[in-house]
């Protein structure tokens, strides 16, 4: 799997000016890593972040530039937001006067948006990773017992990376640099495998390379 290019930093910020992406924090629904949600301030419903790749290598916690589908791509909601938008409309309403601006304007058109489908649930994507959650500092897991390749790149070079499993359920499974393991995890390694029982601590980095189709993390 290979994920789009997060956006350049100043084109991220263009959009949210406009209105046509919101930052907004990314949380992981904790039995189901595959389903996301980022609240945007002045929707009344979280927006679903559905699928790996429309999560785009975010993780738990961090502070995501996020996109909405098309209408015709929304969820079915369990239930209906009548009484959310309800609130949400009155709270417009007070404070209209102090909203300017596109992305304002926006949101006011999603809130319309909402109130005439009133059973739908907002999907959108991530285009990019403002901050990175603390969470990224500190991920315990396990180590494979086979190298990981670009997709495509097998056995055509030096190994580079190795994946790494979280034991945290809402976290993805990840890549670790092969130079940036310890001499000793690194000799076993070439040697014939790491032990996958055992436990190893890294400190996170941001989704970098963009190559890798997982988050990118350095060892501690």
């Amino acid at each position: 799997m290979n994920f789009a290019l997060h956006w350049p930093e100043q084109a991220v910020k263009e959009v949210i000016e406009k209105g046509r992406a919101f930052k907004a924090t990314f949380r992981v629904n904790a039995y189901d890593r595959k389903e996301a949600f980022c609240t945007v301030d002045g929707l009344p419903v979280d927006v679903l972040i559905n699928g790996a790749d429309a999560q785009n290598r975010a993780m738990e916690g961090d502070v995501v530039a996020v996109m909405l589908d098309p209408v015709v791509y929304w969820t079915k909601l369990r239930g209906s937001n009548d009484a959310l938008i309800s609130k949400a409309s009155t709270d417009s309403t007070k404070n209209r006067d102090s909203e300017q601006g596109e992305a304002a304007r926006a949101l006011e058109r999603i809130r319309a948006t909402l109130s005439c489908n009133p059973s739908k649930r907002p999907n959108g994507r991530v285009l990019y990773i403002i901050r990175c959650s603390p969470r990224r500092e500190a991920v315990i897991g396990l180590l494979a017992s086979n190298p990981w390749f670009p997709e495509g790149e097998e056995y055509e070079r030096e190994l580079d990376y190795v994946q790494l499993i979280p034991k945290n359920s809402k976290l993805p499974m990840m890549v670790i640099t092969v130079e940036s393991l310890p001499g000793c995890a690194n000799e076993r390694l070439i040697n014939g495998g790491i032990d996958s029982r055992s436990n190893k601590g890294v400190e996170g980095r941001k989704c970098l390379p963009q190559s890798t189709c997982y988050p990118y993390v350095g060892t501690s």
